[in-house]
């Protein structure tokens, strides 16, 4: 696979100082005295939490490996876009980059499992699984097949829903317009809800909405209220319908290619980050959700209705996947 657009080649070990293009310690050998560089990736702008993450994550590093470790930030896709950065870290072009489960599933199709809709109550049912042997094994699969190491695994939020008709139940949504990414999953929750699914590209989203070319559109509050749907709506209910993650990872082999102080100070400081950054986005999110219940009527739904639609979903993903196992041990975290 050639590199991706915008990524300047580089062997990952070559951040070394000193050494060549190739040669790296092993992850046995003892501290020594060279200096490695790490690029971390991300397409989304500075003023995006992953940013204050990366920075927070940078400092750290650096201070507790005595500059042995340097970190290079590169925000706002200019070394290329989410899959960019993705086959980035999977390949070694780069050393870190921001990704998600999703986007990793390019390399592992099991890993989106995440994106199964109604597959998490709330964001402590996803910390659950985060955290716990679940989700350990998966990310140990997916740095088996792919080069991925997943370090930290932080929120992008569960997805709501602004529409200029109410939504009151699972009836509510048939023939709605509704503007989803153009992504076959979206395409194929919408269609099991009986609405007309209308993938646009998200610039469109006000004017279409605002001209009735859609009735809804579904993401995370903080976009919704970002690209002014509040204006254009009349209510939001949120349904909660898909969650996405957002994760810091690193190249497997260049991770294991570090001294092991280094790899130590590496996952720890990973690890502080994903706990400080969960809970600011968490509480973000909620503030943008009270944004738009002032300026929207809140409509309320039986989320179970509308999972109690997703079956064929769920079916095609697990036949495909040989997920099923993985979907129950999930759903049934406590």
């Amino acid at each position: 696979m050639p590199a991706p657009a915008g990524i300047p080649q580089r062997c990952s070990a070559g951040g070394a100082s000193g050494g060549s293009s190739g040669a790296s310690p092993s992850a046995s050998a003892p501290a020594d005295n060279k200096t490695y560089t790490i690029r971390i990736s991300y397409q989304v702008p500075e003023s995006h939490f992953a940013h204050k993450a990366s920075e927070k994550f940078k400092q750290l590093v650096e201070e507790r490996s005595g500059g042995r470790l340097k970190v290079e930030l590169y925000p706002g896709g200019v070394l290329g876009g989410l899959r960019d950065n993705t086959e980035g870290v999977a390949q070694g072009i780069l050393e870190m980059a921001w990704t998600d489960l999703g986007s990793a599933s390019i390399f592992y199709p099991k890993s989106g499992v995440i994106s199964l809709p109604f597959l998490f109550r709330d964001y402590d049912h996803v910390e659950k699984f985060f955290d716990g042997e679940v989700g350990r094994q998966l990310k140990e699969e997916l740095r088996e097949a792919s080069g991925i190491r997943i370090l930290a695994m932080v929120h992008s939020g569960f997805r709501s829903i602004v529409s200029t008709k109410p939504i009151n139940s699972v009836d509510d949504m048939k023939n709605l317009k509704l503007r989803v990414p153009e992504i076959p999953l979206y395409t194929n929750f919408a269609k099991l809800l009986g609405a007309a699914p209308t993938p646009i590209p998200g610039g469109e989203i006000y004017t279409s909405m605002q001209t009735g070319v859609i009735e809804a559109a579904e993401a995370p509050a903080n976009y919704l209220y970002d690209i002014s749907l509040h204006e254009v709506g009349k209510y939001i209910t949120h349904t909660y319908h898909i969650y996405t993650d957002y994760d810091l990872a690193i190249n497997d082999k260049f991770y294991q290619s570090l001294p092991q102080d280094l790899q130590q100070i590496i996952s720890d400081a990973a690890q502080e980050v994903a706990v400080e950054t969960r809970k600011q986005v968490r509480e973000e999110i909620s503030e943008y959700e009270k944004k738009l219940e002032e300026k929207l009527t809140r409509t309320e739904v039986n989320r179970d209705d509308f999972m109690n639609k997703m079956s064929p979903l769920y079916e095609e993903f697990a036949k495909e996947n040989d997920a099923q196992q993985l979907i129950d041990d999930i759903l049934n975290l406590k």
